[in-house]
């Protein structure tokens, strides 16, 4: 049993990131974030803080282009977690950064999509990581009753990280075997 194995195995609800973790996007994002400047005169350097900064219907339209940068963009799949997901019967999530539309594409592409029970986007919460709001969704959703003991967070980016020490939950870097 490899190290993921090992550490997955302790918890009964395992909630992954998904872009860098489940699969690495090849998402433009520098196209993307000049196109939201030029847009809504913003920088848009640092996205998930100048997507607070958007009205409502700015913000969907913000999401429109996102979307289509990503549901355009190549990827590649963790191919080792993805077989571990496919044989272990855990109660999966998936709480990330991308869009709804493109998380579920591309887990229905992959035939994983029945795997996981509540999947949170960008476009699902209010708060944007790392903000906690969509991990909170996922435990509530779980109706967790110990998140220390029973919940696991998978992910690569100290966003990630610090989300999960927000809920207190164990943070496991999947940069670890992502290389």
């Amino acid at each position: 049993m490899d190290i993921l194995e090992q550490e997955l195995s302790k918890y009964k609800y395992i909630i992954f990131d998904f872009d860098g973790t489940i699969v690495n996007l090849h998402v433009d994002w520098e196209g993307l974030k000049n196109k939201l400047s030029r847009m809504f005169n913003l920088d848009f350097n640092v996205l998930n803080e100048s997507l607070k900064k958007l009205s409502k219907e700015e913000l969907k339209v913000a999401f429109k282009i996102i979307e289509e940068y990503e549901n355009k963009a190549n990827y590649e799949t963790n191919s080792k977690l993805i077989k571990y997901i496919c044989r272990n019967d855990k109660k999966y999530a998936i709480f990330s950064d991308n869009m709804l539309s493109t998380i579920l594409k591309i887990l229905n592409e992959l035939g994983i999509k029945d795997k996981f029970e509540i999947i949170v986007g960008k476009d699902s919460v209010k708060n944007f990581k790392p903000n906690e709001e969509g991990i909170i969704k996922i435990l509530n959703y779980f109706n967790v009753k110990d998140h220390k003991k029973e919940v696991i967070y998978v992910g690569d980016s100290k966003k990630d990280e610090i989300v999960a020490r927000k809920v207190n939950i164990k943070f496991f870097n999947i940069k670890k075997l992502w290389r």
